[in-house]
C-alpha cells in the first residue's frame, strides 16, 4: 500500500459514515392537506382568511389608473397610426386575438402600426358607414410593457369613453367579447351610427404607460346586423325538459306478456 492510501480510506469511511448518519436522521413533515374549494384558510394566528377562491366576475378587471393616465395625454399631440402588413410577429399575434375577440368580423380587420414612448398616445379617426360595431385590439411589441387602448367619441377636452381596456399587460382589447362578464351589459362591440351624437369624433386612442416601441393596432368592423345575429346564435338554447312529452299515441304498443311454460319435473 502507497503512502497516504490508508489515510484516504479512512477519510473516506468518515464521510460515508457521516453521510449515512444524516441520512438516518432527516425526517420530513407529512404534506399539508389540501383544502377543499371554496373552504376558509386559517393563518398562523387563527382568523379565517375567507375563502380560497373567489367567483369568476366579482372582482372588478379594470385597472383604475388607466383612464386618468389616458386623459392627462390628452393635452399632448398624439402620434398618427399608419395602415401595416400582417408581416411581424406582432400583427400576426393581433389577427390571432381578434379570433376571439371579434370572431363575427368574418376576417374584417384592418392593422395598424406606430411607434409610441412612454407617456404618448396614437389616434385612429373612425367613420362609421351605416350602422357598424367597432372592436379594437392592440399588441405591444419588442420594449412595450403596458399599454391601454380606448374607443372615444367627442373632443379631447370633454372625451366620451364608450369601451376601454379591461386588463394589464402588453395587450389591451377594447370593445371585445371573450371577457365579458354579466355585471357589464354594456361590454362587447361599440356600435354607432353616423346618425348618432355620439359619431363624431370617433376614433381610437392607443396610450403606452412603461416601455416604448413598436404597437400593432387592429381595428374590426362589421354591420350591427351581424353583430346582433351572433349574439342570438351565442345564446344558450332552450333546455329539453322544457320540450312538450311525446303524445301517447307515438308511443308504442305494450306486448302481452309471453305465458311461462310449467317445469317439468326431474328426471328419475
Amino acid at each position: 500500500m502507497s503512502p497516504g492510501t490508508g489515510e484516504r480510506v479512512v477519510a473516506l469511511a468518515l464521510v460515508g459514515w457521516a453521510i449515512a448518519g444524516c441520512g438516518s436522521e432527516m425526517t420530513f413533515p407529512p404534506a399539508p392537506k389540501p383544502p377543499a374549494p371554496g373552504e376558509a384558510v386559517v393563518d398562523t394566528e387563527g382568523s379565517a382568511a375567507g375563502p380560497l377562491r373567489t367567483p369568476l366576475f366579482e372582482i372588478d378587471p379594470r385597472d383604475p389608473a388607466a383612464r386618468p393616465y389616458f386623459v392627462e395625454t390628452l393635452a399632448r399631440p398624439s402620434h398618427p397610426l399608419a395602415s401595416t402588413t400582417p408581416q411581424s410577429l406582432t400583427a400576426q399575434s393581433v389577427i390571432d386575438t381578434s379570433r376571439v375577440e371579434a370572431r363575427d368580423a368574418a376576417g374584417e380587420l384592418a392593422l395598424f402600426e406606430a411607434k409610441i414612448g412612454e407617456g404618448e398616445r396614437a389616434a385612429l379617426p373612425l367613420a362609421p358607414k351605416g350602422d357598424e360595431c367597432f372592436t379594437a385590439i392592440a399588441h405591444g411589441g419588442l420594449g412595450v410593457m403596458e399599454l391601454d387602448v380606448f374607443i372615444v367619441a367627442g373632443s379631447d377636452g370633454d372625451p366620451k369613453f364608450l369601451a376601454e381596456d379591461e386588463k394589464s399587460g402588453p395587450v389591451a382589447v377594447a370593445g371585445g367579447r371573450a371577457q365579458c362578464p354579466p355585471s357589464q351589459p354594456s361590454c362587447g362591440p361599440v356600435c354607432v351610427s353616423e346618425a348618432l351624437e355620439s359619431a363624431p369624433g370617433l376614433r381610437v386612442e392607443v396610450v403606452v404607460r412603461r416601455g416604448r416601441g413598436p404597437v400593432v393596432v387592429g381595428v374590426a368592423r362589421r354591420p350591427q346586423a351581424i353583430v346582433s345575429a351572433a349574439a342570438v346564435a351565442s345564446s344558450p338554447l332552450p333546455s329539453s325538459s322544457s320540450s312538450a312529452p311525446a303524445p301517447s299515441s307515438a308511443r308504442p304498443p305494450s306486448r302481452s306478456p309471453v305465458p311461462s311454460r310449467p317445469a317439468e319435473p326431474p328426471p328419475r
